[in-house]
């Protein structure tokens, strides 16, 4: 016993001690990872110099191409003669300058000129090309693309890439592998057309290279081997009479170029017999697998055991009418076709069989084409003639067959490289030369640049704008939100916000120079105000396409019932059709009422339309402020006290428990019918004899749906019985529902029960959809509720928990944060009221500003704009501040409105279903209807607030107001917008602070929860339920409410810890003489811990060599219970790695009100 107890501590201690020493090594190897990182993002960010221009690639599926320009005297040489006198030096390298010459231009040009044709990369010797025009020489380069990640890591450690920005590339791997240069070298790939690039870098072979091209005469074939043929240089051709030529570019397939220009050329004619049906054909008949296997089988075979020839079918004297030899191929593989071989034809004899078919075929193409096109000059190209010299006989002998002599086929030795020597001319002749400067001044950081840069602080704006987004919807946005819905979305509210950051500036930089005496200015700011213009048109008509076409497509998208992709699409546009029909349909009115004033006119229906639009977008603007102007401060004075805040959360909980039971009932009635269609189609299957299409697809979409109901059950169940009692039923899933089906509990007769449509499921499957959505959004509303009730509830406590509480006393860090923790729980209680009293009188001041401005919007005196007024104090007659002021008090005004119109949009019924809710509870159809009502009402927003800002004609200059500037109004009696819209948000304002919305809906019998009227006893029994029903959400989603909390407080969506905290005065647990971390006993209030609920809930899943202990009820007689004491160690060690590391989700149960959850650092 005592050496197997010695040994399990001996394998414990060796346990300890190896796991020691591999987190110390994975720490190691982690930290030299991060300095590795860094110092290559070092090197990204701080490219100054760009030799990117000095590089072609072109990336095909088998091979790379690449060429390289070494300049003679240019800025490699430069740097070269520098680099050496650095490295000649008597005194050593500092370490910045050795950094600098790492990755230097000499080094990527030696390593290049290393390169041998026996390399892996290959840099074709032969090939390289002495361009005096370009005053260097280009070398070509090529690797296998397989390798490519390989050539990036070499590059990476090689630091090569220190000094290139951007490489012009063509091929299908410019898109391929773009992700990979950028991420991991920091090097944009510049995508070419491939055509562009290889007709380019033809051209310019075609001009420089001398002996470009070559031919094969006196070409005698022969049906295996290579036969006879002699290979001739031809001479470079003069410029005047190089074009019109004939290229036939043959890769998987053929396209015929007639080629009349540097850049000018033309498809002529192409066909679908290349290099890919030769593969192809060589793969489906023989067990050739590569294009290098079945040439080489080519030059190998014999022709002649499968092709039929002429003298096959005329003898040995052939056919003398048209001249055609005995050995001439009558019919490729008719041999195989006219009789039984006697042996199989092999593999090579295939595969020579296939080249000769596609090659006389390629010819006699190419001569005609040729012939049509008026040229002799034929040049052939692609990667089917890439070292493969028996298809270029046979070109060229079918070219002299056909053309008796008169034409030649000719090729390349460049043959290609085309495509990379194309991107290369197009990079190299668009971007300025290297400068000639010191290695060391092309490391700088660029920060005089930086500094130098006019539009540094827009750039900031923008970041900072984006950021803010960003935050702001994973505030809103619940997890289940589809990425798609989450882009979108995002898009949208960039666009939104960016009008509002826009305008202030426009006011600042466009609008003051209108209204300043100084008009010498005018001329300079003509620039910036069409850029402005310019901006602001690409934001109206991005935010009109988004509100009218893009959004409203995604809702009707995710409510589809559809199940294929292209249907899917297809009906949502159909909806989206029927929408714009309706609006189609009431311009046509307008129309007709136009003919009969005898007005009708293109210009009359589209001005009438804006007018009425713009009406629009200003009434419900005002509509929207008059209720917000008051709602607000009077929101903000309500918060200073918890109590009334509470009644209101209590009031809003009956009627989102009532949208939650109504759209669980109908969720219950979708699965129900669900449910009857699955039975139908079964009871269908089983009768049918033959199972049609029809019916099987009918049966697969439904087996869709079921998964569908399974897959997203209802997150949370009923909280109140009575509500299910109202129904007269059980929420019940699609399995209970299906298996009563099965036990024939249903009382429809068998005749009568059809078989589901195809459109029946369909709209079946729409319904499910929207059933989900909607019971989603009500749970996700009720919970939001619950989960502000429940921060009012700790903000209203009398006291904090005593620091002990909070976390174990074992450090000073947890020490300091047990205070941090009290301090925030202190200051919210004293800092709330005199907060919420200070913004109520802020905005209600602002409020009455903006109410001031409405009813001066008609005056004309600029004195009675109390914001010019306001802007020309804070300028104090400096052109500086004026500009700072102007942007100041316009982003202001334009803030508050916008946080009057939404807020109050979102406080209405039916737009209200639809509000955000925080702490990641709002669903993907509140965010997309929310964008949708930010994007129609930002302009009509930004349109009032220009109005109000117009004292003194501040706003008659901006780039806004000029692409308004054509828009007008309906007019009311006679009387402009400017006089009768103030008046009614007057009257609103008025109507909203005596509550009389409220009043005018009891009056009517209409239950509304929007507004709480004080004494009122219906209104106070709607508290009185909506507290006991606000009770139960607590008590049974304390788990999920308290990680809600915590993400919004912290930010830290990925880190959930908790606390396990128990709800009393506690002390710590002694174990032989010492306190254990994190143990505590319980001096108030029985607890029963079940440790299987326990586990259930991940706490003791990681504890499989710990002993469960049966429960116990911890009782403070119980105090000194070894028992007691252990089970409270093994639950807290279970906790320890957790609650050390910070690393692992822990959730668990609310146990009889005894432990609560605490939020965590």
């Amino acid at each position: 016993m005592v050496s197997a107890h010695g040994g399990r501590h001996s394998e414990v201690f060796w346990t300890r001690v190896f796991l020691f020493g591999a987190s110390c090594v994975a720490g190691l190897i982690i930290a030299r990872r991060r300095k590795l990182r860094r110092f290559h993002l070092h090197i990204l960010n701080a490219k100054s110099a760009d030799c990117g221009r000095l590089f072609g690639l072109d990336i095909g599926g088998t091979l790379a191409k690449m060429v390289y320009f070494q300049s003679a005297d240019g800025a490699a040489a430069t740097q070269r003669q520098q680099m050496e006198r650095q490295l000649n030096r008597s005194d050593p390298l500092t370490p910045s300058e050795r950094r600098r010459v790492e990755g230097s231009l000499p080094l990527i040009d030696d390593f290049i000129m290393s390169l041998h044709s026996t390399d892996e990369a290959q840099r074709e010797e032969r090939l390289q090309l002495y361009v005096p025009e370009l005053g260097g020489t280009i070398h070509f380069i090529n690797f296998p693309t397989a390798k490519m990640d390989e050539i990036t890591a070499f590059v990476r450690r090689r630091f090569f890439h220190r000094y290139i920005k951007k490489i012009a590339c063509t091929g299908g791997g410019a898109f391929k592998f773009s992700p990979l240069f950028e991420s991991r070298l920091g090097i944009e790939l510049q995508k070419a057309d491939e055509m562009d690039a290889l007709i380019q870098g033809l051209n310019f072979v075609l001009r420089h290279a001398p002996n470009e091209c070559y031919t094969f005469v006196n070409v005698i074939p022969d049906t295996h081997g290579l036969g006879s043929a002699t290979k001739k240089q031809l001479p470079k051709s003069d410029k005047r009479d190089l074009y019109p030529f004939l290229l036939v570019n043959i890769g998987s397939g053929v396209s015929i170029l007639k080629i009349t220009g540097e850049s000018q050329y033309e498809r002529v004619s192409g066909t679908s017999l290349g290099g890919g049906t030769f593969l192809g054909l060589c793969r489906a008949l023989s067990k050739l697998r590569t294009f290098d296997e079945a040439m080489d089988a080519s030059v190998e075979g014999d022709s002649n055991e499968v092709d039929m020839t002429v003298g096959d079918i005329y003898g040995t004297t052939g056919y003398e009418q048209f001249h055609l030899k005995p050995d001439t191929v009558a019919s490729s593989f008719g041999k195989a076709g006219a009789r039984s071989l006697p042996h199989p034809p092999r593999d090579a004899d295939l595969a020579r069989s296939l080249l000769f078919m596609i090659t006389q075929n390629l010819g006699q193409l190419a001569f005609l084409n040729a012939r049509r096109v008026e040229t002799k000059r034929i040049y052939f190209s692609g990667n089917f003639l890439r070292r493969n010299e028996l298809a270029c006989r046979q070109l060229a002998y079918a070219i002299s067959f056909w053309s008796k002599g008169a034409m030649q086929a000719q090729f390349f030795h460049h043959e290609g490289f085309f495509g990379a020597l194309g991107t290369f001319l197009q990079r190299f002749n668009s971007v300025p030369e290297l400068p000639e400067t010191d290695v060391e001044q092309s490391s700088s950081s660029g920060e005089d640049q930086h500094k130098s840069s006019p539009h540094t602080s827009t750039l900031l704006a923008l970041c900072g704008l984006l950021g803010f987004t960003w935050w702001l919807l994973a505030h809103y946005k619940d997890a289940k939100v589809p990425t798609v819905v989450h882009a979108a979305v995002f898009s949208t509210w960039v666009l939104g916000f960016l009008g509002m950051l826009l305008l202030p500036m426009d006011l600042a930089t466009n609008g003051l120079v209108v209204s300043s005496q100084s008009a010498s200015n005018i001329a300079e700011e003509k620039t910036t105000f069409k850029e402005y213009l310019a901006v602001w048109r690409l934001l109206y008509w991005a935010t009109f396409l988004m509100s009218w076409i893009g959004l409203p497509f995604l809702v009707e998208f995710r409510q589809n019932g559809e199940f294929e992709l292209d249907r899917r699409v297809l009906g949502s546009f159909r909806h989206l059709i029927f929408h714009w029909t309706v609006l189609a349909g009431g311009l046509f009115i307008v129309a007709l009422y136009l003919i009969l004033v005898d007005h009708l006119s293109l210009y009359g229906v589209l001005g009438l339309a804006m007018a009425a639009s713009n009406t629009y977008g200003l009434l419900w603007v005002i509509a929207l402020l008059g209720y917000g102007l008051v709602e607000i401060p009077r929101g903000f004075w309500i918060r200073r006290l918890d109590g009334a805040q509470l009644q209101i959360l209590h009031f809003q909980a009956v009627q989102l428990q009532d949208e939650r039971m109504e759209a669980r009932f109908e969720y219950d009635d979708v699965v129900a019918d669900v449910c009857d269609a699955y039975q139908r189609i079964m009871q269908a299957e089983s009768d049918a004899i033959i199972l049609t299409s029809e019916m099987q697809y009918v049966k697969t979409c439904l087996v869709q749906v079921v998964a569908l109901i399974e897959k997203n059950k209802p997150a949370f169940s009923s909280l109140d019985a009575s509500s299910d009692a109202k129904r007269g039923i059980k929420s019940a899933s699609f399995t209970d529902f299906s298996s009563k089906m099965k036990r024939g509990l249903s009382n429809v007769g068998r005749a009568s029960r059809k078989a589901p449509t195809p459109p029946e499921t369909v709209e079946l499957h729409r319904r499910v959809r929207i059933a989900q959505l909607e019971l989603r959004r009500c749970d996700q509303a009720f919970l939001e509720l619950c989960i502000n009730v429940d921060v009012l509830h700790d903000r209203s406590a009398e006291r904090a928990l005593p620091a002990g509480s909070l976390y174990p006393e074992t450090s000073v860090l947890n020490r300091l944060h047990n205070i941090f923790l009290n301090t925030r729980h202190q200051l919210r209680q004293w800092v709330t009221s005199p907060v919420a009293i200070t913004c109520a009188v802020v905005t209600g001041f602002l409020s009455l500003c903006v109410v001031w401005g409405e009813l001066t919007m008609g005056w004309h005196g600029s004195s009675l704009s109390l914001f010019r007024f306001l802007i020309a104090v804070e300028a104090a007659e400096t052109s500086s501040s004026l500009r700072s002021a102007t942007e100041l008090i316009s982003a202001l005004v334009l803030v508050y409105l916008a946080l009057c119109c939404y807020t109050s949009l979102f406080t209405l019924r039916l737009p209200g279903k639809y509000s955000l809710r925080a702490h990641g509870n709002s669903t993907e159809l509140c965010l997309l209807k929310t964008s949708i009502y930010q994007c129609r009402l930002q302009f009509a927003l930004g349109q009032n607030a220009l109005l109000l800002l117009r004292g003194g004609g501040l706003a008659e200059g901006t780039a806004f107001n000029a692409l308004l500037a054509n828009t007008r109004v309906v007019h009311v009696f006679g009387r402009g917008f400017a006089v009768y819209a103030p008046l009614a948000m007057i009257a609103l304002a008025v109507f909203t602070l005596t509550n009389g919305y409220a009043r005018v809906m009891r009056r009517l019998g209409i239950d509304q929860y929007e507004q709480v009227i004080p004494g009122d006893p219906t209104h106070a029994a709607s508290i009185a339920e909506g507290e006991r029903l606000v009770q139960q959400g607590l008590e049974r989603f304390r788990v999920l409410i308290s990680r809600k909390k915590k993400i919004y407080e912290t930010g830290a969506a990925g880190d959930n810890r908790v606390v396990f905290v128990w709800n009393a005065y506690i002390e710590p647990i002694a174990y032989k003489g010492k306190r254990v971390r994190g143990a505590y006993y319980i001096e108030k209030s029985n607890v029963i811990i079940k440790p299987k609920d326990l586990e259930q809930n991940g706490i003791l899943t990681q504890i499989s060599s710990q002993e469960v202990i049966t429960p116990h009820i911890l009782d403070p007689k119980l105090k000194n219970d070894p028992k007691i004491a252990a089970l409270t160690s093994v639950l807290v060690n279970s906790m320890a790695p957790y609650y050390t590391a910070r690393i692992k989700t822990i959730e668990t149960m609310l146990l009889d009100r005894a432990i609560q959850v605490k939020r965590g650092r």
